[in-house]
């Protein structure tokens, strides 16, 4: 029998209790990572027809800088997620299956649909696309009937993993932290010969984004030349025992390094990356690093509001996106990239847009925490393959709500509409607040719909919601625009609310009687951010509520 002094018991409790605790905290996190997933197949699969069957789309390497493990562990926890939301109303495609059918998501777009739905045979696809974020990982996930090339669902989560317990570090140890991860998977490397890491905010390759691959290449090849010669020189001492020792392999593999720098918030910086030899990913590593340990040189200015900035948005042409709607959605990329590296925020989940869902919900984050004005607009060459349209903006960035920010709620009766159905909204507020409404159409072209003649003012009180269009305002209703191909439009509905009456009359013209009146009297997104940079932006909020129209 074992006895334990009070000293020992006091130790033993101060060992085992922190064990107990982050054993807690861990179930803890993927009971709630268990929760958010399946909140968010609900949203998914609740416009997804009974007995569809469904392709969830696996993390595959060149879509995703996550790990391999967590991509994995992650596209489990959604499968399941999903599986167990349908509850049997749906067939799912195995996910063996599907790594053998589908390829990148470039060629899935590009290919014959007719011929996909005959390999993959599924009726409707579900992709998720993985981020970093400072709270975990966020998922952007959309639903898409293969058959006529539309979108019946679309939301997106954060989702509390594991891997967000590493913390920042100074750059320098961040760097090495990545060299140590993947050295031991290089043991043929000569040399690091292409460095490519894309600023997901800037849609393209940054100065930082350069200097940290070299500064990482320098970091990777020299600890692995070291781990060749320590490797060669027992060798020797080997062959001087034993002729027969097998001898070293000598470095003969040329990499290339990819990544992508992920904005997590103001102070934090994280680096995911991946060294590619022959076309295989031979090893991924990432970390966090600090804003603050950066050269001044790669420092950032903080007069956002005299700064010009720059993002690239890119989009593919395919049976949901003809080359009008790519170009606008390319816009609404740009922007949103734009508006989220001046204010140093997390930019779109999406790398490139590939539906018009996409473009719609690509601004609805960004626009709540500033706007671009001046925008210019310049075509540039594509990056990818396949049939593309690629922008670059150029515009300076205001931030909205520094000063104060109204307590306003809004959201739409639902996401998805059909043709002349009705659209009712419902605004409620903590304190007294003035709003204005605006319809952004999708030819990325905007009109007032309150305040109005038969509303010159309208405001909403605490404990007071308005559910809007009210008894004497008519009725609200959208309809796909005429002249364009696409099978469904995404609009959205702005709502700005201010502490103070505002001129809200000045931002756009008032939505017409027909639809044609309508499209004649709208103005463009670049003039109402410049109409609406006039206001005193500091004590307003910006909701942005996206829905489908469907033919």
């Amino acid at each position: 029998m074992i006895a334990f002094t009070p000293f020992a018991r006091k130790l033993l409790t101060a060992l085992v209790l922190p064990l107990i605790l982050l054993s807690f905290k861990g179930a803890a996190m993927a009971a709630d990572a268990d929760r958010t997933l399946r909140k968010l197949a609900i949203e998914i699969i609740y416009d997804v027809p009974r007995g569809k069957k469904l392709a969830i789309r696996p993390f595959f390497d060149q879509e995703t800088d996550l790990p391999r493990d967590i991509a994995d562990s992650l596209y489990d926890s959604l499968f399941t997620a999903f599986f167990r939301v349908s509850a049997g109303d749906h067939v799912f495609v195995e996910r063996q299956n599907l790594i053998k059918i589908m390829r990148s998501r470039e060629e899935f777009y590009a290919e014959d649909l007719e011929q996909l739905l005959r390999s993959a045979k599924a009726d409707v696809e579900i992709i998720c696309t993985p981020t970093p974020h400072v709270d975990g990982v966020l998922l952007a996930c959309n639903a898409s009937d293969l058959l006529h090339a539309t979108t019946l669902g679309r939301a997106q989560a954060v989702i509390p993993l594991d891997a967000k317990k590493s913390g920042a570090q100074p750059y320098e140890l961040a760097l090495s932290d990545i060299a140590f991860q993947v050295a031991p998977k290089l043991g043929d490397l000569k040399a690091i010969d292409r460095i490519a890491i894309r600023d997901q905010n800037k849609g393209s390759q940054t100065d930082l984004g350069a200097w940290l691959g070299k500064q990482l290449a320098t970091q990777v090849e020299s600890r692995v030349s070291q781990k060749q010669r320590q490797d060669q020189e027992q060798y020797e001492r080997q062959r001087e025992l034993d002729e027969t020792a097998q001898e070293t392999m000598q470095p003969t593999g040329h990499y290339s390094l990819t990544g992508t720098l992920y904005r997590l918030d103001e102070t934090t910086l994280q680096l995911l990356v991946s060294f590619d030899h022959r076309g295989q990913t031979a090893a991924k590593g990432s970390a966090k690093l600090t804003l603050a340990s950066l050269p001044e040189s790669h420092q950032e200015s903080q007069n956002i509001r005299e700064r010009v900035f720059s993002a690239v948005g890119e989009a593919i042409v395919s049976a949901k996106l003809d080359q009008d709607a790519a170009r606008r959605a390319a816009q609404n990329l740009a922007r949103a990239r734009v508006v989220a590296q001046a204010l140093g925020i997390p930019g779109p989940a999406v790398k490139e847009i590939v539906s018009e869902a996409d473009a719609a919900h690509a601004l609805t984050k960004t626009l709540s925490a500033g706007i671009p004005i001046e925008e210019r607009f310049i075509d540039i060459n594509p990056t990818g393959p396949g049939e593309r349209i690629a922008v670059e903006i150029r515009a300076r960035v205001l931030p909205v709500g520094t000063v104060l920010v109204p307590d306003v709620k809004a959201r739409l009766s639902k996401g998805t509409y059909r043709a002349m159905e009705p659209i009712y909204l419902d605004v409620s507020s903590t304190a007294t607040a003035f709003i204005g409404v605006y319809s952004w159409g999708a030819d990325n072209r905007v009109v007032r719909i309150f305040p109005n003649p038969r509303r010159p003012s309208l405001a909403v009180e605490p404990d007071s919601p308005l559910l809007l269009p009210g008894e004497k305002d008519g009725r609200f209703m959208s309809m796909p625009l005429p002249g364009y191909d696409n099978p469904e439009d995404h609009e959205a509905l702005i709502v700005i609310a201010s502490n103070k009456p505002t001129d809200f009359k000045s931002l756009a013209p008032e939505v017409g009687q027909t639809l044609s009146e309508t499209m004649k009297r709208s103005t463009d997104g670049s003039q109402f951010f410049n109409a609406l940079s006039k206001l005193d932006v500091s004590r307003i909020s910006i909701h942005i509520l996206p829905y489908q129209v469907r033919r």
